[in-house]
């Protein structure tokens, strides 16, 4: 991987920093663990812990997670109030799951991406987005 840069994310943890018990009232501030959709398929669900990114795409937004994705009617800016500190905003079409952000690598023609974990999709980061994911994956 010649010409890239990485940044890693720092465990929180690890570093003693916070509580793991924090991060579970998190999530709990919303009282819907799990996002739905009516597709042909039927009536269709994933648990909010196991999304991995959200990307808008035109008026809908889809869920990918391991076990494949999902079509939501709900806006990403809702879903980003509805679950404050579980998704980050990476661009103005795309939100990652926190805890699934491993790191960010820049290619050589000096584009950021994101790194998630369980998946080999690679969202692009916003310029004016990168500081301030750079610090997130500081602190956590």
């Amino acid at each position: 991987m010649q010409g890239m840069q990485h940044i890693h994310r720092q465990s929180i943890s690890s570093a003693g920093l916070l509580p793991s018990a924090v991060n579970q009232t998190v999530i709990r501030k919303s009282d819907r663990g799990r996002v739905c959709s009516n597709s042909h398929r039927g009536f269709e669900t994933m648990a909010v812990k196991d999304i991995r990114c959200l990307v808008a795409e035109h008026k809908y937004v889809m869920a990918y997670g391991v076990a494949g994705q999902l079509l939501l009617n709900d806006s990403l800016q809702s879903l980003e109030h509805e679950f404050p500190g579980v998704f980050v905003r990476i661009h103005r079409n795309a939100l990652v799951g926190r805890n699934h952000l491993l790191s960010m690598r820049r290619s050589s023609e000096g584009l950021w991406r994101a790194v998630l974990a369980g998946t080999a999709m690679r969202p692009l980061i916003s310029r004016r987005l990168v500081s301030r994911l750079k610090r997130t994956l500081l602190v956590g």
